[in-house]
């Protein structure tokens, strides 16, 4: 009787484990346990290689808990019938019923749903244990899964849930507010094209290919500008663009040349719908920070300067020679 008693309170102890057990290693998403790979956390790397395969660690958990389940509601029809009569047996299943659920499902889950990593550390070396003496019947019931539900799918993290994530970080204190909303302006980078954040052709400063260096000097030092677009005719003919550096080390030093065309520099047209995270990478690629953006009759709208991308990240940024 005693034995039986202690068997029973075993079982219920490992009821109790499975479920949590369940719980924590469901909780555990891949970037969380990538990060206990990183800072080397024990086990962390066995955490990993149970979950790339996640059919498979189910399958473990819930045979295991549906045998120690089982072996726990028979042995205490058994106990119950030797200490009353059969009457009592339909009293037995509804209170061991009562005592798996409060004691093997919701305090063990709950306690799991708080202490996941820790769980999953202590249960890594019984679950791989558990997987190679029963790997016959698990690779049976996977067939079985396989076959009814098909092939598992490894779901891809969207850009929702990064960004949920990101809010649930900053409410937490994990990340600072303006992290966080850096990485929020950082994904909205695809949806914001070079038009909306360029300047407009009205409000750019031109330089024309037939001006001396002295009549550019003249412009560049009216305009706070680094870059300034060359012109050929009209704004619709830009044929470069000119570094205001390039154009004052010509006219403060003996010059050979007086023309604005010996200094031009090659010049990038962009699209005016192009999203700013690919005109970025066309500057990195290009080695530049000015582009002009065209429409579609190759018309030029305005200008877009690596300046203007990295303020839709930080904000804006005020240059000392900036007019107040």
């Amino acid at each position: 009787m005693i034995t039986n008693i202690i068997i029973l309170l075993i079982l219920l102890l490992l009821s109790a484990f499975f479920s949590a057990v369940e719980v924590a290693f469901v909780s555990l998403t891949e970037a969380k346990i990538d990060a206990m790979v990183k800072k080397k956390l024990p086990k962390a790397q066995s955490i990993k290689n149970l979950k790339k395969n996640p059919r498979r660690l189910l399958i473990t958990i819930l045979i295991g808990n549906n045998v120690v389940n089982i072996g726990a509601a028979s042995l205490a029809t058994v106990i119950m019938g030797e200490i009353f009569d059969s009457a009592v047996i339909g009293i037995t299943t509804g209170v061991m019923t009562l005592l798996v659920l409060v004691f093997g499902e919701i305090i063990p889950k709950s306690y799991a749903g708080n202490h996941g990593k820790r769980l999953a550390i202590f249960a890594v070396p019984i679950l791989r244990f558990l997987q190679i003496i029963g790997l016959p019947i698990i690779i049976i019931f996977e067939w079985l899964a396989q076959l009814l539900t098909g092939k598992q799918i490894q779901e891809k993290v969207s850009e929702e849930e990064i960004k949920a994530l990101t809010t649930q970080g900053a409410k937490q204190g994990a990340i600072e507010t303006r992290e966080g909303i850096l990485i929020d302006r950082l994904f909205k980078l695809n949806d914001t094209k070079a038009q909306k954040i360029m300047t407009p052709r009205d409000d750019v400063a031109f330089i024309t290919d037939d001006m001396t260096i002295d009549m550019a000097t003249e412009i560049i030092e009216h305009h706070a500008h680094t870059r300034f677009p060359v012109y050929h005719k009209t704004p619709d003919t830009i044929v470069g663009m000119v570094h205001s550096r390039d154009v004052l080390l010509v006219h403060h030093r003996e010059r050979e040349h007086n023309s604005i065309k010996d200094i031009l520099r090659p010049v990038v047209f962009i699209p005016g719908d192009m999203p700013i995270d690919d005109v970025m990478h066309r500057f990195q690629r290009e080695q530049t920070h000015m582009g002009i953006a065209i429409d579609k009759d190759k018309k030029m709208l305005g200008v877009i300067t690596l300046e203007d991308i990295i303020e839709e990240l930080v904000g804006e940024i005020v240059d000392e020679h900036d007019e107040e």
